[in-house]
């Protein structure tokens, strides 16, 4: 039957295009909740070395570098 056909079509795009939605807004979420996350490992680094082994901006660097390479 053609109307079912048609149907199943609408419910398919639908689908698609829900998935996709959620697809884009995870990939928006993602870099914000690694920069959270960023902010916090950099706040607990600053809490629990106060006589760091290696300077913080070396920390940060990394954590950078790491960020950039997660979201490529």
């Amino acid at each position: 039957n053609a109307h079912t056909q048609l149907h199943q079509n609408r419910l398919l795009q639908c689908n698609m295009h829900l998935i996709g939605g959620t697809l884009t807004l995870v990939v928006c979420l993602l870099p914000i909740g690694m920069v959270l996350l960023l902010l916090l490992l950099t706040g607990v680094n600053m809490v629990v070395a106060k006589d760091p082994l290696f300077p913080n901006d070396t920390v940060i660097m990394l954590y950078a570098s790491l960020l950039i390479s997660l979201i490529d």
